[in-house]
């Protein structure tokens, strides 16, 4: 605890944390949930009982429960955060066949749709997702690699058959959320 010259302590409004953990801590359930609790417990505690402080924590976590599925060329995406998806998603002409057969060989669920079809491959995976029973879906990469896929992207969260799922396309530092 840090006093001042007249005895009073100095307590934080803000405590920033940058990325504490690593992949392999991240893919634990157990880490995951001690460092949470660490962070809420000791760290959220330094405003002093009974007082409250904020906390950014920029990080990736996946939580028991998550169901990754990568639609296309999302399993570059995955891959570059160290993650497996469960399932892969769309007509995968943005895979090459050494990258299918590593996604079989994993045990990941593929699910090959034609090249001429009537919906993007990240609406099949909205699609899949909800089949499974999620009520949120969170995006990644689906905003500013091509315009046309970016304005499709934003324009199907307004899908009548995904009114009741709450969806955030999250890219970067944006985040697009379809209010009803």
């Amino acid at each position: 605890k840090f006093k001042r010259a007249d005895g009073r302590a100095v307590r934080p409004s803000l405590v920033v944390l940058d990325d504490p953990q690593t992949d392999e801590s991240a893919r634990s359930d157990k880490q995951v949930a001690d460092r949470m609790a660490t962070l809420t417990g000791a760290i959220l505690g330094l405003a002093g009982p009974g007082q409250k402080i904020s906390g950014i924590m920029p990080c990736t976590v996946i939580r028991p429960g998550d169901i990754l599925i990568a639609a296309n060329g999302g399993v570059r995406h995955c891959r570059e955060l160290g993650v497996l998806p469960a399932v892969v998603i769309g007509d995968l002409d943005s895979l090459v066949s050494d990258e299918i057969n590593a996604l079989q060989d994993a045990n990941v669920e593929i699910t090959r749709y034609p090249a001429r079809k009537d919906q993007t491959d990240l609406e099949l995976a909205l699609r899949h997702a909800i089949n499974l029973g999620v009520d949120e879906i969170l995006v990644l990469g689906a905003l500013g690699a091509r315009w046309d896929m970016t304005i499709a992207n934003i324009l199907l969260l307004g899908a009548p058959e995904l009114a009741g799922i709450t969806i955030r396309l999250i890219d970067g530092q944006q985040e697009i959320v379809l209010l009803r």
